[in-house]
């Protein structure tokens, strides 16, 4: 099914220039289409069409699919949300907060944490992982000991071999947490991410496109990755170099960022997310994947990385939390989004919705590195004409 006015806002999107290839869906609670489409091009030297299976890498989308995973392991009781994870994972225990860092001297100051880091904690940000490019101190000392990387490998020790930032619970900082909880989910239950999600989300709901690794698939053409030309209002060129790529094959399945899946497949889980059916999770769970979970700090401290960074296409005027699946929108977005929506999106400028109290939600997939105004304001108007079509 297609809606009038969102073909019309992704033809007009694709047809300027601006956009290689997209895709873009919107289910509802029962199950229907408000919109599926696919405009556009795979890659940029030749005439094959983009589709709704396409797939692409998503990045920090894979967060969603991350935090799903660990509350099926609370569901099934090998691991709670409020336990000290370092029980599991004793490396954690080897971890120590920088304090502070001088880069003249190479002088570094640590603690020792203080407070327990928790899976509740590494899925809202909340436990200390911060990713090194967002904390300036932290970024500075990984420069100085050659602990910083201009891309990501795909192994976790090089990737995530980093110091903590604060003390667990008493900030918010985006980062390395949901790796962290993806290595929880596969010493819980003895498998790996991937094959945890095969078995208990993936195989159920038949995303078959949705991976982390696109080398062992015989065939997987992807979404191909862009650049902007010269600045952020000019055309899309193809993005050359390692710069622009995740790491195929990767070392580990980067719970954090580490996923490839076509709008098709991430819309079947948004789907089964809206519904009570007990797939993958139960009511209890999907209530609590979607509730506000910061304490009055972790508040204070996410409205300061608002202000830098977070969802700009959010009015600063509408208050925001942190759930354990993403930003949840505590007002209503006029025009869009109401009070309790849960979103987030991903380095590739991939975006998705997922909102319980209306009965809706919807992802867009694209491939353009890095953070690109012209996909943020094509999302919000996406979002604009979702709920306009209610």
């Amino acid at each position: 099914m297609t809606n009038p006015a969102i073909e019309t806002i992704l033809q007009e999107a694709v047809s300027s220039g601006m956009f290689l290839g997209l895709s873009f869906m919107a289910i509802d609670k029962n199950g229907k289409e408000i919109h599926a489409g696919s405009h556009g091009r795979r890659t940029f030297d030749s005439d094959e069409p983009m589709t709704l299976a396409t797939p692409g890498w998503l990045a920090s989308m894979t967060k969603l699919m991350t935090a799903v995973a660990a509350l099926h392991t609370v569901q099934r009781g090998l691991v709670t949300l409020d336990e000290d994870v370092a029980a599991i994972l004793p490396e954690l225990r080897e971890k120590e907060i920088l304090i502070s860092y001088n880069p003249e001297t190479n002088d570094a100051k640590f603690e020792a944490v203080k407070g327990e880091i928790t899976l509740r904690r590494l899925l809202t940000h909340s436990s200390g992982f911060v990713y090194h490019f967002l904390s300036p101190e932290l970024h500075a000392w990984a420069i100085q000991n050659n602990r910083t990387v201009l891309t990501m490998t795909g192994d976790f020790k090089n990737d995530w071999g980093r110091p903590m930032t604060f003390h667990p619970g008493t900030d918010w900082g985006y980062g390395e947490g949901l790796d962290w909880a993806a290595k929880v989910v596969e010493k819980v239950s003895g498998q790996s991410l991937g094959e945890y999600l095969q078995e208990h989300v993936w195989t159920p709901l038949e995303m078959k496109e949705a991976t982390f690794h696109p080398e062992k698939r015989e065939s997987y053409p992807m979404l191909e990755m862009g650049k902007r030309e010269n600045g952020p209002t000019s055309k899309l060129i193809r993005g050359d170099g390692p710069v622009w790529k995740y790491p195929v094959p990767s070392v580990n399945e980067a719970g954090g960022a580490g996923l490839f899946a076509s709008a098709e497949d991430y819309s079947k889980l948004l789907a089964a997310l809206l519904r009570d059916d007990g797939v993958p999770l139960e009511k209890e769970f999907l209530d609590e994947l979607v509730k506000p979970q910061l304490n009055e700090a972790g508040r204070i401290a996410l409205k300061r990385e608002r202000d830098r960074w977070v969802f700009p296409e959010i009015p600063k005027d509408v208050p925001v939390d942190y759930a354990l699946g993403g930003l949840v929108t505590t007002g209503d977005v006029p025009g869009g989004r109401p009070k309790g929506a849960v979103a987030w999106d991903g380095f590739s400028n991939s975006n998705w919705i997922l909102d319980r109290k209306t009965g809706v939600a919807f992802v867009l997939v694209t491939q353009i590195l890095p953070e690109d105004p012209a996909s943020k304001e094509l999302w919000s108007k996406l979002e604009n004409a979702v709920y306009a079509a209610l």
